[in-house]
């Protein structure tokens, strides 16, 4: 009787991301391969399908999907086509981010498989027509007898090497399922090996070769959006024609804006971006990380809760305001501008790091504060204006422990309010 399992989404998809489930089951004497169910699940094109060890009694296939859409369920149901149980069907899932949408595969080998008396299966050659591509090999095994699942012992390719692996899965009796990738560099043939722990085990395999996506510049195109949501962002080739984007922006991209007038929020995870441009607000809140490689901030940027932000070629230009509204933490590394602001608005009672850069304004207005505060004798030149407006029920001082004397150079004035 047909029997239904689930595997669970990998963890931080998001659209424009390339799924790729191998799977592997015993269904005795049947040429249907494993299906995706369509309780909202589907989207999944089968890539590969095949008896292997010569026996269509063991079977494997391989399937891919394209996320293009914010949501996306949190497990996939797999429909075996026939006979299964928890011994007779695995399967596994792995995602890639910056692949081209558009034309992911590059290369797609022949899937092959290999009968008992040998350990290792021979992939057929490719050929690769970009540099950069991601030589993907994937695997899976089913042992004779009833005995333990072999186990992945060497990925190899001719060109460029030695692959690393990702996952060998070989916890239920009989079957193994594995995979590993290397960057090709160059383009050219290539052809590869994978090996098991032994032999007596009837195994399968694919080599692809995934193209990465092309840079594009990024914009937002409507406010109030999250980072992570696709509606949020159009982009272009050229920074002249843009349209409705089809992946979310990606640390390779070669910039991305957020326009005058915008909102946009970072609540989860880890996001990176390249040549980032606030024109109008970015807030970075929750738990996540932001990592900026070249940042020109002409609006404003805050943090908030647990979040940080960091990165290198930071500047905040003149009208600029940094909002560090969270206690603790640290005031990113950056360039600021005479007329740029950094507001101290979150701390309770403990100050953050890095105040020993040199400021433009510098601002504390921290309601919520309720222990005493020192900056130690550590506070960096300001180059503009020292405001300090609330400092809650507590006390904010330049110089409460640290040396006898203590000078603090302000370029504009002093304002204890």
């Amino acid at each position: 009787f047909p029997v239904t399992i689930y595997i669970t989404k990998p963890t931080g998809v998001q659209p424009g991301d390339i799924m790729l489930m191998t799977v592997v089951k015993y269904d005795s004497g049947s040429i249907l391969n494993p299906s995706i169910g369509n309780d909202g699940t589907a989207g999944w094109t089968l890539l590969a399908g095949s008896g292997i060890g010569g026996s269509n009694n063991y079977r494997g296939a391989i399937l891919y999907k394209i996320v293009t859409e914010t949501w996306e369920p949190a497990s996939y149901t797999i429909i075996p086509s026939n006979y299964a149980n928890n011994n007779n069907i695995q399967a596994a899932i792995i995602a890639y981010r910056g692949v081209d949408i558009n034309n992911p595969f590059n290369a797609t080998g022949n899937f092959v498989s290999a009968g008992t008396g040998v350990s290792s299966i021979s992939l057929p050659a490719i050929n690769t027509t970009t540099t950069n591509t991601l030589i993907l090999q994937l695997s899976m095994s089913w042992r004779t007898g009833n005995n333990a699942a072999r186990t992945y012992s060497s990925w190899t390719t001719s060109n460029p090497g030695t692959l690393t692996e990702i996952y060998d899965f070989s916890n239920i009796t009989s079957v193994s399922l594995g995979a590993a990738s290397i960057i090709k560099t160059t383009t050219g043939s290539t052809t590869g090996t994978i090996t098991l722990s032994g032999n007596n085990t009837y195994r399968g395999g694919i080599m692809l070769a995934l193209n990465p996506t092309p840079p594009l510049y990024y914009r937002t195109r409507t406010s109030w959006q999250s980072w992570d949501n696709l509606a949020t962002w159009e982009s272009s080739t050229d920074g002249l024609s843009w349209g409705n984007a089809i992946r979310l922006p990606i640390e390779t991209d070669l910039s991305v804006t957020i326009q005058n007038g915008h909102n946009v929020t970072v609540s989860t995870g880890f996001t990176t971006a390249n040549n980032l441009i606030v024109n109008g607000t970015l807030n970075i809140s929750g738990s996540s990380s932001f990592i900026a490689n070249t940042a020109n901030i002409n609006g404003t940027l805050q943090v908030e809760n647990t979040a940080t932000f960091s990165g290198t070629g930071i500047t905040f230009n003149a009208g600029s305001t940094y909002n560090h509204n969270r206690d603790g933490g640290t005031i990113p590394t950056a360039t600021w501008n005479v007329n740029s602001t950094a507001l101290i608005s979150g701390i309770i009672g403990t100050r953050p790091e890095g105040y020993g850069q040199n400021f433009g304004n510098f601002t504390w207005q921290s309601s919520s504060q309720n222990a005493n505060i020192s900056f130690a004798a550590g506070l960096g030149i300001i180059g503009g204006n020292l405001t300090i407006v609330n400092t809650g029920s507590a006390s904010l001082n330049l110089m409460f422990s640290g040396p006898d004397t203590y000078t603090n150079t302000v370029n504009g004035y002093r304002d204890w309010e």
